[in-house]
């Protein structure tokens, strides 16, 4: 397999260390909170890597729908129901297991093959989103243990 692939697959699985872990003492109502302004909350961010791995899932086979619906498209709207975190985390472990299965799987030909996003590292094709994504996840993780750390809880490593 592709080495960078390899990395990425590792860091998405570090990646549900931290969300499992991160998520496990967090109430519903710590989950929704925003520390300031309109800042999103924990839960969007679940819902929103939860929506990306998702995205990455589409590109080794057939599409699927959202989770959720779109709302994690666009910012923390209060006045939105959204799912409990425990509800995106059963979402969250479906999803992760089969896009790990399939970018095990996957040939080196297909991680070549071109796609129709428009990627900020200017890489289209299945391996670019992939390495784009590994790196947006981390970014999103890091604001969940922020947020998390703004609420007097422990972050996501325990220094």
């Amino acid at each position: 397999m592709d080495p960078a692939m390899v990395t990425s697959l590792k860091t998405f699985k570090i990646g549900n260390f931290f969300f499992a872990d991160g998520i496990a003492d967090m109430s519903e109502d710590d989950a929704q909170r925003q520390i300031a302004g309109d800042i999103n909350p924990p839960l969007w961010l679940a819902g929103h890597l939860l929506d990306c791995r998702k995205y990455l899932l589409d590109l080794f086979g057939e599409e699927r729908e959202m989770p959720f619906g779109m709302i994690f498209r666009e910012k923390y709207d209060p006045s939105v129901e959204y799912p409990t975190m425990a509800e995106i985390k059963a979402k969250w472990v479906e999803i992760s297991d089969e896009l790990f299965e399939k970018i095990e799987a996957a040939s080196d030909d297909h991680f070549l093959k071109e796609i129709d996003w428009n990627l900020p590292n200017g890489d289209k094709t299945v391996r670019g989103a992939i390495l784009f994504y590994t790196y947006h996840e981390g970014y999103h993780m890091g604001q969940i243990a922020y947020a998390k750390r703004g609420m007097g809880l422990k972050g996501l490593v325990p220094y």
